[in-house]
């Protein structure tokens, strides 16, 4: 049985399940769910179904296994057969990426979980459905973006810029990171060839570095970290990062923002990630803790960067289920993100 399967809703008649490892949703009857649950342990056909069972059983078989909700373990593991998956929710409910459609932000899940002792597979899946609470909203007569109203500041944000998901890169939590992060950046190349701006959505610090190849590539850019300093361990956190990150202090900091000229002087182009693992810790960590979270400063450090230099890429790594901590981590990531997006389409260094 395929292991990421969860169910999702169930009915005398039908069970929809969920695969946690690409968001798809599935409706089969209940007959096929119960045929299912027999391969809960691993076993031959012959061993499950029985020597003699009926050819309706064989074919009901062989279609489970072809739409991958059984696996055949002495099988070869099917090549993907399409760079992109598409996915339950979209971030904050924009359309769906196409070829045809510019846009200036283009979303990307990316749920390598490869490093590390966090569990960070889920994270765009999640970040998504917490969007889903902040409508982007569009003019009712001409169709056009109007922006997000943020209630910390009492202002609109994103005001006319468009945005897109091109759903998932498919994972194989098998494959070597430089795999992982190929598979990456040639989505990125697809996705936003016409010039949009990536909001890629980790995993861990593989498909950071995907990031970052990607946009060396083709700019000199600097990677900025906004999260804890640059003293701290992040071993344990999601594997470390690689040096040439600049890091920018969101915990019990308040010189951070006029420390941005100084610290970004002589850089144009930023890849600007988001570090969802010590969102997470503050709030596990809840007011006995010492490492305050200051969000008005992450916000203000992110618009700073945002005025000083261009921001070509977005990138949230980190993210880690547990709990009432996962939702509110996913709040606090979505509120961070959308700031990252209007930082980004500051015209004075389009």
């Amino acid at each position: 049985m395929n292991s990421a399967l969860v169910m999702e809703q169930s009915t005398a008649q039908h069970v929809i399940l969920l695969d946690m490892d690409t968001s798809r949703r599935t409706k089969i009857t209940t007959q096929l769910y119960q045929l299912i649950r027999r391969f809960a342990a691993a076993g031959t056909a012959s061993e499950v179904l029985g020597e003699t069972c009926d050819s309706r059983l064989r074919v009901a078989l062989d279609s489970l296994l072809a739409r991958g909700l059984l696996q055949d373990a002495d099988a070869a593991p099917p090549l993907p057969s399409r760079r992109r998956l598409s996915v339950a929710y979209r971030f904050c409910n924009a359309a769906a990426w196409n070829e045809k459609t510019k846009c200036d932000f283009v979303v990307l899940g990316a749920p390598y979980d490869m490093v590390g002792e966090r569990e960070c597979r889920l994270a765009p899946i999640h970040v998504r459905q917490k969007s889903l609470d902040y409508p982007y909203r569009l003019d009712v007569h001409s169709a056009q973006p109007v922006g997000w109203f943020d209630c910390a500041s009492g202002r609109w944000i994103l005001r006319g810029a468009s945005m897109a998901d091109a759903g998932d890169v498919p994972v194989d939590h098998a494959a070597a990171a430089v795999d992982a992060e190929a598979a990456v950046i040639s989505v990125l190349d697809e996705v936003c060839a016409s010039g949009a701006v990536p909001v890629v959505l980790g995993g861990d610090q593989a498909s950071a570095e995907a990031v970052r190849t990607w946009c060396a590539r083709n700019r000199d850019t600097a990677a900025v970290r906004i999260g804890a300093g640059e003293n701290e361990s992040d071993s344990a956190m999601h594997g470390p990062y690689e040096s040439g990150w600049l890091h920018f202090d969101a915990l019990n900091a308040t010189g951070e923002p006029e420390a941005v000229n100084t610290r970004l002087q002589g850089m144009t182009t930023i890849l600007l990630s988001i570090d969802a693992a010590v969102l997470h810790d503050c709030y596990v960590s809840g007011p006995t803790s010492t490492r305050e979270l200051r969000m008005d400063v992450a916000r203000q450090v992110i618009a700073a960067i945002g005025r000083k230099c261009r921001i070509v890429a977005i990138h949230l790594s980190g993210w880690t289920a547990g709990g009432a901590a996962s939702d509110v981590t996913s709040a606090a990531a979505c509120d961070l993100l959308l700031h990252a997006m209007d930082a980004a389409l500051d015209t004075e260094h389009a």
